[in-house]
């Protein structure tokens, strides 16, 4: 591992557990790091104080691309408040995203799940957890949604707005870039393979559209927490046809989620936030 630094008493979202005590702030420790093979891989750790440890790890699967702009301030935000609850969080850019080494065109679902494999490894090793819980946004969902039946230490997944459907998800993508092109006056074609700046490989696109998780076979194991809110069209259907079908999940639906499209307008949902904090606090 190649520690970058650590940072001290930042200020942390307020949850509504919070308002007897406005002076309350984060005492989590921040690290920041490269590790995996070659050290390739960049992660943000945020360790509880000493006096709240918990032998629950968290890793967070972000988004890809411009969503992953979007999000990253929620995210961190969502990392502070678990490990304020005692619970070591590690926030993970796959390979080619983010602060880790590569291209964009390098991404490949397979190498992400590597990489989250690589996540869960460096997470016990940093924080002596016994068993981890994974917290996915859109596709980091979907990702996360397949990890169970490759690592028996996942005791619990949080799936916020996953992607139940590849081909509709490109979709979402092609329109999002064509808003985007039309709202500051450029010709609406959409160039082949890129959103709002992030080129993605073909093999990539073709990853994505292969997706499908309505099948019985790709029903996530264990216990299982499904965020919907209304930025994806049919999550609402596929989570209801898992739990006709007996499946440990809950599910949870908010009317606000994260401004994608414009990551300048995103805000913190932090009732959403905070329903989080509180499941995993319960792992």
């Amino acid at each position: 591992m190649t520690k970058l630094g650590e940072i001290r008493r930042r200020p942390a979202v307020r949850f509504s557990s919070d308002r007897a005590n406005p002076s309350l702030a984060s005492t989590a420790a921040l690290q920041a790091f490269y590790f995996g093979p070659g050290k390739s891989l960049f992660g943000c750790l945020d360790l509880p104080d000493s006096r709240r440890p918990n032998d629950v790890g968290v890793l967070i699967c972000p988004p890809i691309g411009y969503e992953y702009t979007s999000a990253h301030r929620a995210l961190r935000q969502l990392a502070l408040g678990i490990a304020d609850r005692g619970h070591a969080t590690l926030r993970l850019d796959y390979y080619g995203t983010g602060d880790s080494l590569g291209e964009t065109q390098d991404v490949s679902l397979a190498r992400c799940r590597e990489d989250i494999v690589c996540g869960i490894d460096e997470l016990r090793k940093q924080a002596h957890c016994s068993t981890i819980v994974l917290i996915g946004f859109r596709l980091g969902a979907t990702l996360a949604a397949s990890m169970p039946k490759l690592r028996p230490d996942i005791s619990g997944l949080v799936l916020w707005d996953l992607v139940t459907d590849g081909s509709r998800y490109l979709e979402e993508l092609a329109t999002m870039q064509a808003k985007w092109l039309r709202s500051h006056g450029q010709p609406s074609q959409v160039e082949a393979s890129e959103v709002l700046g992030f080129p993605y490989s073909p093999q990539f696109d073709r990853e994505i559209g292969a997706l499908d998780l309505n099948d019985a076979s790709a029903t996530p194991d264990g216990r299982v927490l499904v965020i919907d809110t209304s930025i994806n069209t049919g999550l609402s259907e596929w989570a209801g046809g898992k739990l006709a079908a007996g499946s440990d999940m809950s599910v949870s639906r908010f009317d606000v989620s994260i401004e994608l499209d414009e990551p300048e307008r995103a805000r913190v949902p932090r009732e959403l936030v905070e329903a989080i904090v509180h499941w995993v606090a319960g792992s």
